[in-house]
Parts: structure tokens; sequence; C-alpha cells
């Protein structure tokens, strides 16, 4: 009893702290929008429409949902982007507070690590069993998903900065200054990436399936049979 009322608990805090992002998010465009500040509202309309696509698209493709997101994981995106979009952005901690994008660079490689993990055991369980899966390919697939996806944000904010001449790479400093910020983001999300996948290695290696049960089982899309789940006649 004690741990389903847990898993309530949990499960109705992740839907408030949900909605209150979207508010949160919806209520800061709008006022980029009413202060004529164009790039932070089409940032942050941007931005909600990614997070609503974690919290709700994911699992709601109908004949191949990708990932379901749990509780937990809705808290940390949830998180993320209180911190990134509305204080980072919105009360422009970006520029007020030196090291606070830095921060965000080592949570953002966290996070895709995670997913990297969750992505591997879904696209792999028809195969393969996890526990006979090497716990080192597994991370080196999740930190190469993590610094993919840390890249592939590098590319939007140089993109952003030639085409609306923002200063998302501290480019206007100097190009040295732009260099070392580029470089000094895809380091701390490489660095983000690597505690997580480090991390992740250490339980593997101790108990793989419970690994799997305790932190990838809940990503899988009820419909989608996992290793962990066959019946002994249908494992070779």
């Amino acid at each position: 009893m004690t741990g389903i009322t847990g898993r309530v608990n949990l499960h109705l805090i992740a839907r408030i702290c949900t909605w209150i992002t979207v508010a949160l998010l919806g209520l800061g465009t709008i006022w980029c929008f009413v202060k004529q500040n164009y790039f932070e509202a089409g940032a942050g309309l941007a931005s909600l429409a990614v997070y609503l696509w974690f919290q709700f698209g994911l699992n709601r493709i109908k004949n191949r949902p990708i990932l379901r997101i749990p509780d937990g994981m809705k808290l940390i995106i949830s998180l993320t982007a209180l911190t990134s979009v509305i204080l980072g952005r919105f009360f422009a901690f970006y520029k007020q507070i030196s090291w606070f994008d830095k921060v965000q660079h080592l949570q953002f490689g966290l996070i895709f690590c995670i997913l990297g993990l969750a992505l591997y055991y879904r696209f792999n369980w028809h195969h393969v069993r996890a526990r006979a899966h090497s716990p080192g390919f597994i991370v080196l697939f999740a930190l190469s998903f993590s610094h993919l996806c840390c890249f592939g944000w590098e590319l939007y904010e140089y993109s952003c900065d030639r085409l609306f001449g923002t200063n998302m790479q501290a480019w206007k400093q100097g190009p040295v200054h732009g260099l070392l910020d580029t470089m000094n983001d895809l380091v701390f999300g490489l660095a983000g990436a690597i505690l997580l996948a480090m991390i992740a290695f250490k339980l593997m290696k101790r108990d793989h399936e419970q690994f799997y049960r305790q932190f990838i089982s809940g990503f899988i899309p009820s419909n989608v049979m996992n290793p962990h789940e066959r019946k002994p006649e249908q494992q070779s």
C-alpha cells in the first residue's frame, strides 16, 4: 500500500509540475512578445512545443510509440525547462551569471545520456536479451547519443547567431572567445554524459537485470514487450 501511495503521489506531483511549467513557459513567451523581444518569444514558443512533445508526445504515436516518460523523468524535464528557459532566457540568468550556462550544458548531457540508454533498450529488446548485452557498449551508445544531441544544440546556436545576429555562442566578444564558449559547452555536456554513464555502467555490472527493472523499464511503452518479460519458452 505504501508503495502504491508513493507512486500515486509522485504521479500527482509530476502532473502538477508539468502544468505549472507549461503555464510559466506560456506566460513568459507572451511577456516577451509584449516587450517586443521577438527572438526570446520565439525561443520560448519553440521551448514550449519541445517540452510538450517530451511530456506528452513520445508515447502518443499509435502504431510505434517511441518512449514512455516515467514520472521521475517528467520532474527532471520540468526542472530543466524551469532553469534553462524561464530562469536562463526569460530572467536573463545566462547573461547575469557566468557559470549558469555551463551548469545547463552539464545537465543536458546527463539527460541526453539517460534518453540514450532508454532508446538503446527500446529498440534492441526484440533480438538480444538486455542482460546479455555488453554494459560497455550500451554506455558507449548512450554517450555517443548524448554528445550528438549536444553537438546539434551548438549547430542551433550557430545558426541563430548567423541568421538573426544573436550572441548565443559569444562570438561578438571575438572569434577566440566564441570558439572557447562553444568548446566549453561541448566539454561540459560530455562531462555530464560521462558522469551518468559511469554510474549506469557500475549498476549494470552489479546487476544488469535489476538496473533494467529500476531505471529503464519505465521508459518502455506498455505495448512493447521487453526482454525481461518474455516467457522462458520464448527465450533462446
